[in-house]
């Protein structure tokens, strides 16, 4: 996939996609998702609404794939539209999921729409659920400096640590580089969000893929 190989980064609560292609000897993709803890707790009906269409992402799919079917939900004509869950389990899918919604977010965006995404466990911490939501306010900001994932990163301490910026309404960017940090941080704020329920935050991330600079290469 286009990033395969590459870094990927969460804003705001912010999981990275994987590491892939290279641009360069020092450049790689990079995936990032913003989220305003402000806006998201004016957001919960839209979380709550299961009433779109479902995707189960497996070995088969392509993160481009995934990106159509969610482009598809944005038609004018679509029979379900947002919002749209994308079930995953085990690090390739997630992150093929993960990096399908931040192709279409892309894509979206130029149109003059904005995504965001809900992180959750469903049978266990290996299987989870992208609840991809159309949003009515932009997702903007200027991204604070980045955590960076790695892939034997223990993602319940992340989790926590997200989960206590969240309640300061601070912020947060993750990059990680590799599917197995893009599964890490992608369940560190799932745990995340389970940490602030009682609080009454959506906490939504936006994904964006993004390019960063490698300070070494082996």
């Amino acid at each position: 996939g286009p990033c395969r190989d590459h870094g990927c980064s969460f804003d705001h609560v912010q999981p990275l996609a994987d590491a892939a292609l290279v641009f360069g000897p020092d450049v790689a993709q990079s995936l990032s998702l913003l989220v305003p803890v402000a806006r998201l707790r004016r957001r919960r009906d839209k979380v709550e609404d299961r009433s779109g269409r479902n995707i189960w992402v497996g070995s088969a799919h392509k993160s481009l794939q995934v990106s159509h079917e969610l482009l598809g939900a944005a038609l004018p004509d679509a029979v379900r539209g947002f919002p749209v869950a994308l079930f995953a389990k085990y690090e390739d899918n997630v992150n093929t999921a993960v990096k399908g919604a931040a192709i279409a977010a892309e894509r979206l965006k130029a149109q003059g729409r904005n995504v965001a995404v809900e992180a959750s466990f469903r049978l266990n911490r290996n299987e989870l659920t992208l609840l991809v939501i159309d949003v009515t306010v932009p997702i903007i900001g200027e991204p604070p400096a980045a955590l960076t994932v790695a892939s034997q990163t223990g993602y319940k301490t992340l989790g926590g640590a997200v989960a206590n910026r969240v309640r300061d309404a601070r912020p947060t960017l993750l990059r990680a580089i590799g599917k197995r940090a893009v599964w890490a941080a992608t369940r560190a704020v799932a745990v995340a969000r389970e940490y602030v329920l009682d609080t009454g935050i959506a906490l939504l991330f936006a994904p964006r893929i993004t390019s960063v600079q490698l300070t070494t290469r082996t």
